[in-house]
């Protein structure tokens, strides 16, 4: 079963790390968001495209770096190009309009958030298998973590 789409959604860039204090005096990790207002750039709808969501940009950028496609999408929205296009889905988008402009106003400061990272912006390990890979390492150095030399 699909997860139950939000209400509201904000975009935002991650700033970084801090901790705040509770009542209790304890020590609480928060992350630190910059968010910028967002435009809306195309409203889906359930009846024209099977979902409610919201196609939304943030930023500036100058649209001769902007390709055709992408340019004539914002030039049919009357909305200057931002960074990059973003979709929220909500659960009923007929309260927003092409060209509105969304700020964190629409958050309640109380709001606890759940955060959906993008898979290029989340930090992806590479988990250690026990070798230790050297490859431009001199012929007569270890390539393994077993002492072997290489040939």
């Amino acid at each position: 079963m699909p997860a139950k789409a939000p209400k509201r959604a904000i975009v935002g860039e991650k700033v970084g790390m801090t901790q705040i204090w509770d009542e209790s005096q304890r020590s609480v990790a928060v992350t630190v968001v910059r968010v910028s207002p967002v435009r809306v750039v195309q409203v889906k709808t359930p009846g024209a495209d099977g979902y409610a969501a919201l196609q939304v940009t943030y930023g500036a950028r100058r649209p001769s770096t902007v390709n055709k496609p992408l340019g004539g999408h914002y030039a049919k929205a009357k909305v200057d190009p931002g960074r990059a296009l973003v979709e929220l889905r909500v659960e009923d988008a007929s309260s927003y309009e092409v060209g509105q402009e969304l700020g964190v106003d629409i958050i309640t400061p109380a709001t606890r958030s759940t955060s959906r990272r993008r898979a290029r912006d989340a930090a992806s390990p590479v988990p250690w298998n026990g070798t230790t890979s050297r490859a431009k390492a001199p012929a007569t150095a270890t390539t393994s973590t077993t002492g072997h030399r290489a040939r």
